[in-house]
């Protein structure tokens, strides 16, 4: 597929947002975590959901015609691009009502868990806008959402811990060990994710029109050999430099993040270096993303006469 730098932006940057609401608020209102104070509380909350703004806005550029965006929340039985519109601005007024609220009443800690479960949900919903479609075997995995929600989950407690350093210098090394536990998570599931769609694929014309009794040929390749469809469902890159991304997502995104939380963890470093761990596993995010996007092959492209790989 060809990779759209908006929905990049847009799936890594509300991905960090909500992964950071459900780490910062979900230790505050957890009984395991002490450390995690009102004030840090309140700072996730609002920080997060100006990061979430911007990546929702960002995804706006990517509709051929904006003025139609409403359209998007229509069909929530049958879509998981409405459901994770509705999920998005349902977010909103729960996550205010928890920043306004008395900390200590009843109504913020139901805002603050609901603020959890929508976020959660919301990451989800937009991993399974690309893993429900069987067209796309890269896509079509039930590692698809995992990597998406670990993803989200990873970045949101590093922000958290260098939050936690940052702002009213709280205890960083019970978030850093989280963090760095669910980066290990996140590492593992895009591991095993490339290790998934490197594997031969057996997919042909015969099996993606369903006829199955007799060899199927294409009559009409078109009249081009690159076309709309070609150009949109086939994005072209080669094998070297697929190996260069991708060395550079799981170093840049998860080798060197995870060394520099270790060094906090045994004391080596505090807010700085836990900035400078956000930073590059947010750019190793983006990068894992292209490629998430520029690997995918729909099936339309053997209707072209192009093998299947």
């Amino acid at each position: 597929m060809h990779p759209a730098l908006s929905i990049i932006f847009f799936t890594v940057t509300t991905g960090l947002g909500f992964g950071w609401v459900t780490v910062g608020i979900g230790l505050h209102e957890s009984a395991l975590a002490p450390y995690a104070s009102v004030e840090q509380a309140l700072w996730t909350g609002g920080v997060a959901l100006i990061v979430i703004s911007a990546g929702l806005a960002s995804s706006a550029l990517h509709l051929a015609n904006p003025k139609n965006f409403w359209r998007s929340f229509m069909r929530v039985r049958t879509s998981w691009l409405s459901r994770e519109a509705v999920l998005a601005v349902a977010f909103y007024p729960f996550m205010l009502i928890y920043l306004i609220a008395d900390q200590e009443s009843h109504l913020a800690r139901f805002s603050g868990v609901l603020c959890v479960l929508i976020a959660l949900v919301t990451v989800f919903s937009t991993a399974m806008i690309y893993a429900c479609l069987r067209t796309i075997r890269q896509w079509n995995t039930a590692l698809t959402p995992v990597s998406f929600l670990l993803m989200a989950l990873a970045l949101g407690a590093i922000a958290t811990a260098a939050q936690h350093a940052l702002v009213g210098g709280s205890e960083t090394q019970p978030v850093t060990r989280v963090a760095l536990l669910l980066l290990m998570g996140a590492f593992v599931s895009k591991l095993c994710y490339y290790l998934k769609i490197g594997l031969p694929d057996s997919t042909g014309i015969d099996t993606a029109t369903g006829f199955r009794m007799a060899r199927v040929r294409s009559l009409n390749m078109g009249e081009t050999p690159r076309s709309f469809l070609t150009d949109e469902f086939n994005y072209q890159i080669s094998r070297s430099r697929l190996l260069i991304l991708k060395t550079i997502t799981l170093g840049v995104g998860f080798v060197i993040p995870g060394i520099l939380l270790l060094n906090v963890e045994f004391g080596a470093g505090s807010g700085g270096v836990l900035l400078l761990a956000l930073a590059l596993a947010y750019a190793g995010a983006l990068v894992e993303r292209w490629l998430f996007f520029a690997e995918a092959q729909h099936v339309v492209r053997l209707y072209h006469g192009q093998v299947q790989t």
